[in-house]
């Protein structure tokens, strides 16, 4: 059985890279990001569009702040690398639940 591994913030920088590693290994990915402004949307668009069409991926646009969109996501997964981040250091502390 092959692993599903959960990746959030699976647009950003790491989270694609991560994503990237995962599928040349073997595993199958479920990507999950919000798609926040902090950083150029399009530049995370981006990160995902060749990613999409690989065999073994499956993206869903939801935001992790929402319970049901969380419990929905991990349904079938066997790991889950949570790794969203804020690109910008000084917003984490104005605005650290967004």
């Amino acid at each position: 059985m092959t692993d599903t591994v959960l990746v959030t913030g699976a647009a950003g920088f790491i989270g694609s890279h991560a994503v990237e590693h995962l599928l040349a290994k073997g595993f199958k990915v479920r990507g999950a990001d919000c798609f926040d402004d902090y950083y150029d949307v399009r530049r995370k668009r981006a990160n995902l569009e060749e990613i999409g069409r690989r065999p073994g991926f499956e993206f869903v646009e939801t935001d992790l702040r929402a319970r049901d969109a969380s419990r929905d996501l991990c349904k079938g997964v066997d790991v889950v690398l949570h790794a969203p981040a804020c690109a910008r250091r000084s917003r984490t502390r104005t605005a650290p639940t967004r």
